[in-house]
């Protein structure tokens, strides 16, 4: 009853503003955390396998978690036991998702060591004993994901090779504790067994294409040998961990498989490099030619299904409002330099946003709101310094997702540099770090190309303000994808513009005045700002034309009669002689 009341009231939330398992991972707002810092803040670190995942609400109804059983192999640190439930941020339940930008990818299959803490998160009762929940330390990079074929564990952020002639000895040197085994896993085989099959026995002789992006249903055709006539794994360079790992595709994405020839999508996740390619006799061969990844688009990846996301006119306006919170907003510095970046998109691709008035909600959640804020204690996990949280619900075709909300997060701890001048050598760029999870915001994944500013890393003292030709072309297939194609009932996207062409909108908004909300006879329109009113129009939550009441004497006040509507929500689209924006009321009785 909870879940269905939760996703009564959020589509609620959208339609009258008119996933998966597992996360895409996106981390080019982290900074690294270092190993020793990870174990120090760590309560337990375990070997494991990820068995099975599940997506759930929280007790209160508010955000939706992917818990994850973890079957434990060792223990360097903490207690034992033999099996762990891990949750991460984000998921589809239903037809609701949320997705969360600094979170790990965590497959069923995968092996690897984990950095935990016990969760603070209050789940729904009978789903399991809480006090055997744990979150991963430091987000993203708190997985450090096995590659036996490599014999390397990486995180998103740094990689160790020699798992256990090296990897084991840094943790158990900083711990200062001996590994304790839980049960049976000799790493030692698992590498000698992968790279002993590393053989001639399959042949990659050719890939095609030799550029493409990822996550947009592009099909790459791999010839060669030795591939079987069962379907094997087919894995990309990941562009969530610097090309560290392979990245294997969902089986839905292999669209035909023989000895000779594969024919895939290339997923979300790949990012330039070579293939690789293993048959199910678990034989391995990787191509000599590598493919370069231009772009990459968000997929959700869902019950072995890679979904595609869409923005959508969800505001009647044909696109996004986006509110800053009151602290956000009074801080000049982070406003200006939070403005350059987000100008920078809608210049670009001309996506849909525009910025609102102020809020007072000083919180991340699904409620309607579009809301930049920075973050209340150590909301952010350590590591991350900034977060972008996209909300969307599936529906009509099962595999495209419509982005029905978006918040963002800022650290306000770290030593910023806002701007315009370059940060020096020991700051992170403030700029740079919301350009980048804005990119997320459009949709938009990780790249391995170091120029773009989707590329999964960034340092101190870096600073990457202007989007590259790739960035430019992820944006501006997701905007006119978006453009052409409506989800569900929502209407499609219009190109947005340029914020010094938005100036006056702004103006009008923060000159309007409407009131009572709710009201039930008549309802109040009062405009301070100094630009004339043309006319209204009442639009229903369909997008339907109910009225245009002129507005003769420009500024005000003015009054409409409304006795004649339904109880309901409606829009208010309200015409200036410089710009039009939209306002919402609800009549009531």
């Amino acid at each position: 009853m909870k879940k269905l009341n939760v996703l009564k009231r959020v589509v609620l939330y959208y339609v009258l503003l008119l996933w998966p398992f597992m996360l895409v991972a996106q981390n080019g707002s982290l900074y690294k955390v270092s190993l020793s810092e990870q174990l120090q803040a760590s309560a337990l670190v375990i070997e494991g396998r990820i068995l099975d995942q599940m997506a759930l609400w929280d007790d209160a109804g508010q955000h939706i978690y992917t818990l994850h059983e973890i079957e434990v192999f060792k223990s360097f640190k903490g207690l034992l036991t033999s099996k762990v439930y891990v949750l991460t941020a984000g998921g589809l339940v239903g037809d609701q998702f949320e997705q969360v930008s600094d979170q790990p990818v965590l497959r069923k299959g995968d092996c690897g060591v984990l950095m935990l803490n016990t969760s603070t998160i209050q789940l729904p009762d009978g789903v399991t004993n809480n006090n055997s929940i744990f979150e991963v330390v430091s987000a993203a990079q708190g997985f450090y994901r096995y590659d036996f074929k490599a014999n390397v564990a990486a995180n998103v952020l740094s990689s160790h090779e020699n798992i256990v002639d090296a990897f084991y000895p840094a943790i158990q040197s900083l711990t200062k504790l001996s590994y304790r085994i839980v049960a049976p896993f000799v790493v030692e085989a698992q590498v000698h067994a992968k790279g002993l099959k590393a053989t001639a026995a399959v042949t990659i002789s050719s890939i095609s294409p030799a550029q493409a992006s990822a996550g947009t249903q592009t099909v790459m055709v791999i010839n060669g040998s030795g591939f079987g006539s069962e379907t094997g794994q087919v894995g990309f360079k990941n562009a969530n961990d610097g090309g560290a790992t392979y990245f294997n595709v969902q089986a839905s994405e292999i669209r035909s498989w023989s000895d000779t020839r594969i024919e895939v999508f290339i997923p979300s996740h790949a990012g330039t490099g070579n293939v690789r390619v293993t048959n199910a006799a678990a034989e391995v061969g990787e191509s000599t030619e590598i493919i370069t990844v231009t772009f990459a688009h968000t997929n959700l990846l869902f019950s072995d299904q890679a979904i595609m996301t869409q923005l959508i006119d969800v505001d009647g306006q044909g696109g996004y409002l986006w509110h800053m919170f009151t602290d956000f907003d009074e801080n000049n510095n982070a406003k200006e330099a939070f403005t350059r970046a987000f100008n920078t998109w809608v210049c670009a691709s001309k996506v849909n946003w525009r910025l609102g008035l102020p809020t007072s909600t000083d919180v991340t959640t699904q409620d309607g709101e579009n809301v930049i804020r920075f973050d209340n204690g150590e909301e952010l996990p350590l590591g991350v310094l900034g977060r972008c949280i996209s909300y969307g619900f599936q529906c009509g075709d099962p595999l495209i997702n419509a982005v029905v909300e978006m918040d963002m997060i800022v650290n306000d701890t770290e030593n910023w540099n806002y701007g315009p001048d370059a940060p020096s050598s020991t700051e992170y760029d403030f700029e740079t770090v919301v350009l980048h999870e804005l990119g997320h915001g459009h949709q938009l994944g990780h790249v391995l190309e170091s120029n773009d500013v989707m590329f999964y890393g960034l340092g101190e003292g870096s600073s990457k303000r202007q989007l590259s030709s790739n960035d430019l072309s992820g944006a501006n297939y997701v905007q006119a994808k978006s453009k052409a194609t409506p989800v569900c009932f929502f209407s499609v996207v219009t190109d947005g513009e340029c914020l010094s062409n938005n100036i006056d909108e702004q103006t009008l908004l923060d000159g309007l005045k409407i009131y009572p909300n709710p009201a039930s006879t008549v309802l109040h329109v009062e405009n301070t700002a100094a630009v004339k009113l043309h006319h209204m129009t009442i639009i229903d939550v369909n997008g339907r034309k109910l009225a245009t009441i002129p507005a003769d004497n420009g500024e005000g006040p003015h009054s409409i009669d409304i006795r004649r509507l339904t109880r309901g929500i409606y829009f208010l689209n309200i015409v200036s002689d410089k710009a039009s924006v939209s306002q919402r009321f609800v009549v009531s009785y």
